[in-house]
């Protein structure tokens, strides 16, 4: 079974709606959300709206807890809490009933789940050293724990020496003999220095976790921050820059962990297994699209129904080999196939994969001259055009490029990414989705933005796939698309 594990969306709809394209592309199996679906950010009822049509299990934050009023806004400092009480008054009474419902932890056999530590879920403790994780080996006996609330992405991991140690994020195989405490850092508000949203993968069968980074809109966020008319100091994300130092993940922290044992977990339900979950999150996803669908009937506005299930995907595969292994260093020849003829809109083009989330809204074509051309007429949709996968071997480098330009109503984003298959001592493989991630970057010059790197590949590696991913409306033409190995 392959779970995608997230936490702390915090109404960031851009952040989720990336993310979410991502999970569907890795056809993960079930979708986790470990507590925070609101507070910070703009979006509530479209997050809310989303997750909830879309996620499989979920436990409660304390900004959710905060929301349906099961946890007391002292707890909070200013900026937190007044978007709290904002937030209350634009989402509907069934949402707050159906967060008042979430479970403080899941257990999912194998492996638990809880937004802030397991020795007391219903205080919201921080887990953000070893100090703070080991106590949690000691309330629950299960080797893999997941856990969110810092928005920090961490693995601590106890052994037989009985000492709590951290790792930074790194994808790993658990190891017999060791447990795991992963803080799945923040889809929506992160407080590290990588920007993006970030989610961890894990596969109950492999026995493997792994980490993703995704890019999102940012400025589409900030936008609509501006027009809720909301603090940006909750958004601290929105004010990194690696230039400047970040501050104590302590300092950032807006919430205040209850005191004393069981005094914030009057009313709230403790456990439940994933089963269960499933039946009444069931039970109230059928209750609360029924009450929906008469608001909409009534008034002529509400949640607007999710598109997902009325799209229409496309995917066009007409791969070709690619073996670079008799290309010497410095040929000035693509290693990445050139169709030698134009290819009509939503037709294979030789040598490539394409998917699109909806033929109905979006297209894809090709010329000669122009290059790759990928529209949506409709809201941001995702889409992905794919290479061959090229075999590589050890000590080869090379330099990947690409040149884009989107059109004047263009909305979204679109990255080159280069991703990996790693041959691991065992024979087994490991993918690494996003080796390389990069938005191309606008010249002032010309009405084109770049993308340009020289990658050296970790030992091991097989196999290199360039990719085009985009989340957008409006249209990119993508032309240079190359590969080149070089000495």
């Amino acid at each position: 079974m392959l779970y995608a594990i997230t936490a702390d969306i915090h109404a960031n709809f851009q952040a989720w709606n990336a993310v979410l394209t991502d999970i569907r592309s890795i056809r993960a199996d079930k979708i986790l959300v470990l507590g925070d679906l609101v507070g910070y950010g703009p979006d509530p009822v479209r997050v809310l709206q989303s997750v909830h049509a879309n996620a499989d299990h979920m436990v409660m934050g304390n900004h959710d807890a905060a929301l349906a009023g099961k946890l007391s806004l002292d707890c909070f400092n200013d900026h937190a809490s007044s978007i709290i009480t904002w937030t209350r008054s634009h989402v509907g009474s069934s949402a707050i009933r159906f967060l008042s419902s979430l479970p403080l932890t899941l257990d999912g056999g194998s492996f638990r789940c809880v937004h802030g530590d397991f020795v007391e879920p219903a205080a919201f403790n921080y887990v953000i050293d070893p100090a703070d994780a080991a106590p949690s080996w000691q309330a629950v006996d299960t080797p893999m724990l997941f856990v969110g609330h810092t928005h920090k992405p961490a693995i601590f991991v106890i052994g037989n020496s009985g000492t709590t140690h951290e790792l930074p994020p790194q994808d790993f195989v658990i190891e017999e003999g060791k447990r795991f405490l992963v803080s799945v850092g923040s889809v929506g508000n992160p407080r590290d220095r990588d920007i993006r949203a970030t989610y961890c993968l894990f596969d109950t069968e492999a026995g493997t976790v792994c980490w993703r980074r995704i890019p999102f809109d940012i400025d589409a966020y900030e936008a609509a921050l501006v027009a809720a008319q909301l603090p940006s100091e909750g958004s601290a994300f929105l004010r990194y820059d690696p230039r400047q130092a970040i501050p104590p993940l302590r300092e950032q922290l807006s919430f205040a962990p209850i005191e004393g044992p069981a005094r914030a977990g009057a009313g709230m339900v403790q456990v439940e297994t994933i089963d269960s979950l499933r039946t009444s999150l069931g039970r109230w996803k059928r209750t609360s699209m029924a009450a929906v669908a008469s608001g909409l009937l009534l008034l002529g506005a509400g949640f607007v129904v999710s598109r997902q299930s009325t799209r229409d995907p496309l995917v066009l595969n007409d791969y070709l080999s690619a073996d670079i292994a008799a290309l010497p260093a410095g040929s000035d020849r693509s290693l990445l196939p050139v169709p030698s003829a134009g290819v009509a809109a939503n037709q294979p083009i030789p040598g490539y994969s394409v998917v699109l989330a909806d033929r109905n809204v979006q297209s894809v074509a090709y010329d000669p001259v122009t290059g790759f051309m990928i529209s949506s007429s409709d809201s941001a949709q995702p889409v992905e055009l794919s290479s061959p996968a090229v075999r590589v071997r050890n000590g080869m480098r090379f330099k990947v490029q690409g040149s884009f330009r989107k059109s004047s109503s263009f909305q979204g984003t679109v990255t080159l990414v280069v991703s990996l298959v790693v041959t691991n001592e065992d024979g087994t493989e490991t993918v690494r989705d996003q080796f390389f991630v990069k938005e191309p970057v606008e010249n002032t010059r010309d009405s084109w933005a770049y993308v340009r790197k020289t990658l050296s590949l970790p030992s091991r590696t097989s196999r290199l796939t360039c990719r085009v991913r985009g989340l957008f409306a409006g249209q990119v033409t993508i032309r240079d698309l190359s590969l080149f190995r070089i000495r």
